[in-house]
């Protein structure tokens, strides 16, 4: 066996420590930056209706891949972008050629993600070049450590993002049946180290699990995420799928709930079922602003003007035990 010497550190066992500002006067001069935030392609989250409200108030989506890629399509070219910076990632899965030449024929240059758990599998990172080598801007995951970003480079993927995070979600079970897992803290420090190195830049990390609000996203980007993905917090909006279709419950991919439904049959399960409490929901809007409120305090306590100054500059101490 191999005993690696580095702590799995989590969102809950590092604090941040504030800095001097002197470039504002308060939170509300931090200029927005939901595209930053992305959510999750949550089947119990991401309908027509979430995803044309998350792009109007400037999150980016991914659309899920359970679901035809006709209403994939029909979705996409319902929403109405405000700006350049946020996006709507198509989810595929592994050699899905079908779906993908579909989106190709309608859709110019287009975001792929490419939905698959296991980032380090050799034909994932195979399917992810041939997306790549043929002019779409990618998405894929997920990997948590510093080899996981390596390997997408030296197969001169040049320009990609990359999900790091595995075990870590609310509704996944990766870490209890398969034992693998790692604090967020350790690999996102780990992954952005090599992704921001001269031989790897042009990879951008998305930090995926674990992120329940503000404070995990603030933390996430003080070290070094570019991007953070989330699902379960967008699950008690009033806009999102299981609202609209009043089950009031929400999901992981390889949950056996959702494999029932389209499957008749459990595959290999490693997600859950969550219920939540009719009474917390509350509108996108609502829930957009709540975010963006605890992010933007925490730029304005992280001694720089803007997110994008702030990610992979925080001060963080580790909690005594």
């Amino acid at each position: 066996m191999q005993l690696l010497p580095t702590k799995s550190l989590y969102y809950d066992d590092v604090n941040l420590i504030a800095q001097p500002q002197p470039f504002i006067s308060s939170r509300a001069e931090v200029i927005p930056a939901l595209h930053k935030v992305i959510v999750a392609p949550m089947e119990s989250v991401v309908g027509k209706e979430f995803a044309i409200e998350a792009v109007r108030l400037g999150l980016s989506v991914c659309l899920h891949r359970f679901e035809s890629v006709e209403t994939q399509l029909d979705i996409y070219k319902s929403l109405n972008f405000q700006s350049n910076n946020n996006k709507a990632w198509i989810a595929v899965g592994l050699n899905d050629w079908h779906r993908v030449d579909k989106i190709l024929k309608e859709v110019q240059n287009p975001h792929l993600l490419v939905e698959v758990a296991n980032g380090y599998l050799k034909g994932v990172v195979d399917f992810t070049k041939k997306l790549y080598e043929m002019g779409c801007s990618t998405m894929v995951g997920n990997v948590h450590s510093g080899d996981g970003i390596k390997q997408y480079q030296d197969a001169g993927i040049k320009d990609c993002l990359i999900r790091v995070g595995i075990g870590g979600g609310s509704v996944c079970k990766t870490s209890v049946v398969t034992g693998f897992t790692r604090g967020s803290i350790t690999e996102l420090a780990e992954c952005v180290h090599i992704a921001n190195s001269d031989q790897y830049c042009g990879i951008s990390v998305v930090a995926d699990g674990g992120i329940r609000a503000s404070g995990e996203a603030i933390k996430a980007f003080g070290a070094g995420a570019h991007y953070v993905m989330m699902g379960g917090y967008f699950s008690k909006a009033n806009e999102a799928q299981n609202a609209i279709e009043g089950t009031f419950k929400y999901w992981g991919g390889a949950s056996a709930y959702q494999q029932e439904r389209l499957h008749k049959k459990p595959n290999h399960v490693e997600g859950v079922v969550k219920q939540n409490d009719k009474e917390d929901y509350g509108s996108l809007e609502f829930l957009v602003k709540k975010l963006w409120d605890g992010i933007s305090s925490g730029v304005s306590y992280s001694g720089y003007p803007t997110l994008e100054g702030f990610i992979g500059n925080g001060t963080f101490e580790e909690k005594a035990r």
